[in-house]
């Protein structure tokens, strides 16, 4: 006779999206990464705003978002307290660029490989 197994102990078979993606990874969808730009580029500075003045003043420079507006100049929407120097300002933000390519040039070659 055969033994019998029960359906429930079985697990379902995993569908190809599940194999290609498995829940470990980062994010993956464009709803996460738009998230994080969003996260990064407009809710960064105004919890940086919460810190003591002294912090604030030492960190909002180096923001992408301040060193971006470094490369452009002063205008009424210029965050208080001193800018980068343009050239500076350009230097940070491709290094931010840079950071960025760097990070997706892996995770490309590492989910494609």
């Amino acid at each position: 006779m055969l033994p019998l197994v029960a359906a429930s102990a079985a697990s379902p078979p995993a569908t190809a999206d599940q194999a290609a993606y498995p829940r470990t990874r980062p994010i993956r969808r464009t709803a996460g990464a738009i998230a994080a730009v969003v996260g990064l580029v407009l809710i960064l500075p105004v919890l940086v705003q919460g810190l003591p003045s002294s912090w604030q003043t030492a960190i909002t420079r180096y923001l992408p978002s301040t060193a971006g507006q470094a490369i452009i100049g002063r205008t009424k929407f210029t965050p208080p307290g001193h800018l980068l120097a343009p050239w500076t300002g350009l230097a940070l933000f491709s290094v931010y660029t840079a950071v960025v390519l760097i990070a997706a040039t892996i995770t490309l070659n590492h989910r494609d490989a």
